[in-house]
């Protein structure tokens, strides 16, 4: 792993040199906004078309609605996934991991993400 200090700026080059530049600028907009980052995803599925993502939760393919966490997504077609944490009327937070799941991206690498905090993609293949 290589770190290039300059300035006021850090960047990482390694094999994670996508994610680690966009981790800072998530954080930034989270915290401004008031909620919890989510830098699980994001290069693991593909953009929403029509609002509709395709997914694949246990091996059985679904067509669902795209702004949902995984966890939402899961319980609206009966995959029970347990929560500790979770509360529908609160921001999720994502610190129990109770609702941790496995997920396997379109460029298929595997990893458990708190599905409560984690949205929902394209392409996605979960596993409870």
């Amino acid at each position: 792993m290589h770190y290039d200090v300059s300035g006021d700026e850090q960047s990482v080059s390694d094999e994670n040199d996508e994610v680690m530049s966009m981790a800072p600028n998530m954080l930034k907009q989270s915290m401004s906004a008031g909620t919890i980052p989510d830098l699980s995803m994001g290069l693991m599925g593909r953009p929403a078309v029509n609002g509709k993502v395709h997914v694949a939760i246990n091996d059985e393919e679904y067509e669902l609605e795209a702004d949902q966490s995984i966890l939402s997504a899961c319980r609206s077609v009966g995959v029970h996934i347990p929560s500790l944490c979770f509360h529908s009327r609160l921001n999720p937070i994502g610190k129990c991991k109770t609702c941790a799941a496995e997920v396997e991206g379109i460029d298929g690498r595997r990893v458990n993400v708190c599905t409560c905090v984690s949205k929902i993609e394209d392409g996605q293949r979960i596993y409870t």
